[in-house]
């Protein structure tokens, strides 16, 4: 989730984040009041029909998605065939038909430009996390898929700016990194939150692979995608992709729809909580 400032409220947002903490006895989690003189400086977040749900074309109250449905099927491509070498859990029957084989059927009805770009044996992506790595490239969190023994992935966008210069650029994706100690077979991670200061280490929020008592198609193939708790946990990311670890920072609990992360440059953490039908923003200070 990302919050849209207007240009004239930044330096005022900036402010709010240096706000004094005010911590409850029995945690280190913090959260944050709004005033109202605040909140009219930030453009309030709400669900645009079911977020959790891929689309190739714009919802209902959306102006569009990236450029176009080309590019978006064009990064679809891309992702999938940098995962080529790499043992992802298997699409289930129910993903097969939701997002693959009905994604083909409407490109061909339709006579769509991206026709035959999706592949049968393509996996749905769902992306949720994204961070900018040293070199200038972007890395993109995955929350699906991960592994087949459960760990999350992320991938290199080598070619972003090029994106942002020509809306017919192809995307084009080089090093796939695996998070090989988070998650596993009886209770595999995604990727829900990224952030970095140089260097190319990373605090990340990893957490189940979708939202549980929604109907989601992925949960329906793969329940055991329900039980992963959210943690916050820190790892580098070294040239050439590969499986690194990680560290953890903090595990949530019970709370389980940790929506990102940022850390400030005294250490301290905060994250983006989703509390049902409001967005919550909580601090971890370390001692």
């Amino acid at each position: 989730m990302a919050l849209g400032l207007k240009p004239r409220g930044q330096q005022q947002t900036i402010r709010l984040l240096l706000l004094p903490l005010q911590l409850s006895s029995n945690s280190r989690l913090a959260g944050i009041v709004l005033p109202p003189t605040q909140l009219l400086q930030v453009h309030l977040i709400r669900a645009v029909r079911n977020p959790q749900r891929p689309d190739t074309s714009p919802h209902v109250r959306k102006g569009r998605i990236l450029a176009d449905t080309s590019s978006t099927v064009g990064l679809h491509r891309a992702i999938n065939d940098a995962l080529a070498d790499v043992e992802l859990v298997p699409v289930g029957p129910l993903g097969q038909q939701a997002y693959v084989d009905a994604t083909i059927e409407r490109g061909l009805a339709k006579a769509k430009s991206w026709s035959g770009t999706i592949h049968p044996a393509d996996h749905p992506v769902n992306i949720e996390a994204a961070e900018f790595l040293a070199n200038g490239n972007l890395v993109l969190g995955l929350r699906y898929p991960v592994t087949a023994d459960g760990h999350p992935l992320l991938v290199e966008l080598t070619n972003v700016g090029e994106l942002f210069d020509d809306p017919d650029a192809v995307p084009v994706c080089g090093d796939v990194w695996i998070l090989g100690d988070v998650g596993g077979v009886d209770a595999p991670a995604g990727l829900r939150g990224l952030d970095t200061h140089g260097d190319d280490l990373f605090d990340a929020v990893i957490g189940d692979l979708d939202a549980s008592g929604k109907s989601a198609t992925v949960l329906a193939d793969h329940p055991e995608g329900a039980l992963a708790a959210s943690e916050h946990v820190r790892f580098e990311l070294p040239p050439g992709g590969g499986v690194v670890g990680s560290k953890v920072i903090h595990h949530f609990g019970d709370i389980r729809r940790v929506e990102g992360v940022a850390v400030d440059h005294e250490g301290h953490a905060h994250y983006v909580i989703d509390e049902e039908g409001h967005v919550a923003l909580r601090t971890l200070v370390f001692d």
